[in-house]
């Protein structure tokens, strides 16, 4: 019987993920809905009680079951942790390490799935959710995110917290690089070392992803009148001989540096200046890339134990503090390495 109330309960949530039962509206009278979903008013009662103690549902006197859109924590074991992340970014491996190895560590078993390609970010959460999965990490990379449904997920009683990337609030911790303190930091201290004539920006076409934007808003930021060069986001699986090709005649020149906002446009401009012959340049950038060549490079490399520490930090605070918890951004700070 436990399994009928709760089979009625998810077809009701069903309808209110999918927009059919809007916040703040009244639901169909228990008459009706019992006849829509084809079960006795005994069950859908139970069912409905079971959301309103969830906190999903209000019942109003007179006005019957109305929907509602909780934004607070909720309070469930942390034993199982999804982790929704692009398996084909360079940088995840090393990511998805530390993030198992922490995991363990905290006797958190980690569940991986690889971040949707054509299906919505929002509705593979709720499939997970459908599973009975309520701890989630996200890495959306460029998926566009569907703030409408995150915010249903999250009053279901998902917690959810976003990884390199601000898309999440407010209905999500979202934990980050800080994109600001990197690169004012990277090129403080390479202008405070080498003199200059000219610095050129490397990064990708794209304003979907939120480490691209902010990286570039920042080099902007410290010079208005630096050089920004975009390669193409639609060719990021390109070879880096490729990619190089297209900095050709596009950096280079004597007393240049050239900085680059992440590794796959990093290693493009080595391999550039190396079939160039130029090596009396400065590259400095976001993220650890090979020695190519014999240039000078200054790396900030993301610190992936905090970041990792902090993702499941804000997973316990969703758990524990309830209707107290208010969704942040937490911007963690990288160190500084020079290569010669």
């Amino acid at each position: 019987m436990d399994n009928l109330y709760e089979n009625v309960r998810e077809k009701i949530c069903d309808l209110i993920y999918n927009g059919a039962f809007p916040e703040g509206k009244r639901i169909p009278a228990e008459r009706n809905l019992s006849e829509q979903l084809g079960v006795s008013r005994v069950t859908l009662r139970k069912a409905l009680d079971i959301l309103s103690e969830d906190g999903l549902i209000r019942k109003d006197a007179g006005s019957g079951n109305v929907v509602q859109m909780p934004n607070h924590g909720n309070a469930f074991e942390r034993d199982m942790v999804v982790l929704i992340a692009p398996a084909q970014n360079s940088f995840f491996s090393s990511f998805i390490r530390k993030f198992q190895e922490y995991g363990q560590k905290e006797e958190s078993m980690i569940l991986y799935v690889e971040k949707p390609q054509k299906e919505d970010l929002a509705n593979s959460l709720y499939r997970l959710y459908r599973k009975g999965l309520r701890n989630a990490v996200v890495w959306p990379d460029d998926c566009s995110v569907d703030h409408s449904k995150i915010k249903r997920l999250r009053a279901m009683g998902m917690n959810l917290v976003f990884f390199d990337s601000d898309l999440g609030l407010p209905y999500a911790d979202c934990v980050t690089l800080n994109n600001n303190l990197a690169v004012k930091t990277l090129l403080t201290d390479v202008a405070r070392k080498h003199t200059y004539k000219k610095i050129t920006y490397i990064g990708w076409d794209t304003e979907a992803l939120y480490s691209c934007r902010s990286r570039e808003n920042a080099f902007r930021e410290s010079f208005p009148a630096g050089n920004v060069v975009r390669l193409s986001w639609v060719d990021r699986n390109k070879s880096s001989d490729i990619l190089a090709r297209e900095l050709f005649n596009k950096i280079g020149e004597p007393g240049e540096i050239i900085f680059y906002g992440n590794r796959e446009c990093g290693i493009a401009a080595a391999y550039a200046l190396d079939q160039m012959k130029k090596s009396d340049n400065i590259l400095a950038g976001i993220d650890d890339i090979p020695s190519i060549g014999k240039l000078h490079t200054f790396v900030y490399r993301q610190n992936l134990n905090e970041m990792v520490s902090q993702i499941f930090k804000c997973l316990d605070s969703q758990i524990h503090e309830g209707d107290t918890w208010k969704a942040s951004v937490y911007p963690i700070a990288g160190q500084l390495i020079e290569k010669q």
